[in-house]
């Protein structure tokens, strides 16, 4: 091969390897944009009260049951932040709660006491005919 077959070939040969590795940078940075917005949609992080470990309906809350789970705003509604955590210490939990399940106000007994709100209940058609005089 003559000295313009060298040229020729490495210029061929960095071209090529400019357009693998330019796309291979492009998809990269395309996934990270995507995963940007996808945080950016979730909204920011709060600190919320979660289970510490598996609690079961009915139990007493103590501190040691709870723990404290950095969460995006968007996954939890009604959430207990650690500043209300002394309002729910010596209630009872209505449902069962897995490890490190975020805890909302619906999970009280007496639901949120700082508003007084009662969790919802169910209404039955014997109960709605019940009420009725």
């Amino acid at each position: 091969m003559n000295r313009y077959g060298y040229l020729i070939l490495g210029i061929i040969g960095g071209i090529a390897l400019g357009f693998i590795f330019g796309r291979a940078y492009g998809i990269h940075t395309g996934m990270q944009i995507a995963e940007a917005n996808r945080r950016a949609s979730m909204g920011p992080k709060v600190e919320v009260i979660a289970a510490a470990q598996d609690i079961p309906a009915g139990t007493t809350l103590e501190p040691r049951l709870l723990g404290k789970m950095t969460v995006f705003s968007s996954t939890v509604r009604d959430q207990i932040n650690p500043e209300d955590a002394d309002h729910i210490f010596g209630k009872k939990i209505i449902f069962k709660l897995k490890k490190r399940e975020p805890m909302t106000w619906q999970d009280i007994e007496g639901g949120d006491i700082r508003t007084n709100q009662q969790p919802a209940r169910a209404v039955t058609q014997e109960s709605a005919q019940s009420a009725v005089p």
